[in-house]
């Protein structure tokens, strides 16, 4: 950067320049990889297999939904573990050789965009994702956020099905990172899609949300303790929503006898559990007295997170009279004293 400075000072200077630069600085040709990026849409998935036991890599471009494949190809920085691994990858295809021996010579299994810094999505075969699960428990968090993130977009673009990726989960489930927990229940809820309410296959869904938050939630609790991390404390909210949504006895007992223990003032509940415990308390203890001093709560209260809290669980009530409660005002014309229009425009 001092030399690109040096170079074009009280100058003009063009993104060709600033490629030169770090080319010269870095060995490497800077300008064509940052074309291929810059030039052409789109980002790529390096598809990782053994065939023919041959580890091969290959690219091709990322889609959600309807695209056609153009031949696109990026220079893509690989960051692999393996010393076989290409720097660069310019190519379609690749081969790095015999995967037994690259295996026993790394004694480890194989892995590309190590430390999740380069912008590409990594799509193991079924050989190569079950090796490196085994050690999955070992992956830093990023690595283990990168490994669920790239199979959430992979299942998105229909490349795997999100079938696959539900024996996958629980080896992420006892992770106190922030990250993993987000990455981990966004799958997750993203099942939530492909089941009807109250089938059997909810049914089974809700015991593998059980199943993924009951350790979390015997070591969490429903509220801080001293000393506990920042990780700890945005990990409890993912862990007792699952809970709750599994319907474990236990969570929506602990919710209920946190509403308890607070009714005098639930906005002093604590605001990253306040939601799910009033939500709990509307579906599961519910009643019509309920339902008015909640409403009665929004009505007066100012603080803008508790009313939230309390939409939230107002519409979560199961009573079909209470859901009509709510619906019914939607229903009423605002009077035209009370729009606001666009100066100028007509429109309201």
């Amino acid at each position: 950067m001092k030399a690109y400075f040096a170079a074009h000072r009280y100058g003009n200077a063009t993104g060709a320049d600033l490629w030169a630069a770090l080319g010269e600085a870095s060995n490497l040709d800077v300008g064509a990889i940052m074309n291929s990026w810059l030039e052409q849409p789109g980002y790529p998935v390096v598809d990782a297999k053994v065939v023919d036991g041959q580890l091969t890599l290959s690219q091709h471009q990322f889609f959600v939904g309807d695209g056609v494949d153009q031949d696109r190809k990026w220079q893509i920085p690989l960051n692999g573990n393996y010393a076989a691994t290409p720097q660069i990858m310019k190519d379609a295809r690749v081969v790095l050789g015999d995967y037994a021996d690259l295996r026993q010579q790394a004694g480890e299994p194989f892995r590309l965009n190590v430390g999740n810094e380069s912008h590409f999505i990594v799509n193991y075969d079924d050989t190569l994702r079950a090796d490196l699960l085994t050690t999955s428990a070992d992956l830093d968090a990023i690595s283990q956020l990168q490994l669920l993130q790239d199979l959430r977009l992979l299942a998105d673009g229909r490349q795997v099905s999100y079938a696959d990726l539900v024996p996958l989960l629980k080896d992420f489930a006892e992770s106190p990172a922030t990250v993993v927990n987000a990455a981990l229940y966004r799958i997750a809820g993203t099942l939530t899609q492909f089941v009807t309410p109250e089938s059997t296959e909810e049914a089974q869904l809700r015991k593998l949300y059980d199943q993924l938050s009951a350790k979390q939630v015997a070591r969490l609790g429903w509220t801080p303790r001293a000393g506990e991390s920042n990780d700890d404390q945005l990990t409890r909210p993912y862990v007792l929503s699952a809970a709750l949504y599994a319907k474990n006895p236990a969570a929506i007992e602990a919710a209920h006898q946190l509403f308890t223990d607070n009714q005098a003032d639930l906005g002093a509940l604590p605001a990253d559990i306040r939601a799910m415990v009033l939500a709990n308390e509307v579906k599961h203890y519910g009643s019509t007295e309920l339902f008015e001093a909640l409403l009665n709560a929004y009505r007066q209260t100012p603080d803008a997170s508790f009313k939230s809290a309390i939409r939230a669980a107002l519409t979560s009530t199961p009573d079909a009279a209470l859901i009509k409660r709510v619906i019914e005002p939607l229903k009423t014309p605002i009077p035209s004293s009370h729009k606001t229009c666009v100066v100028g425009t007509g429109a309201c």
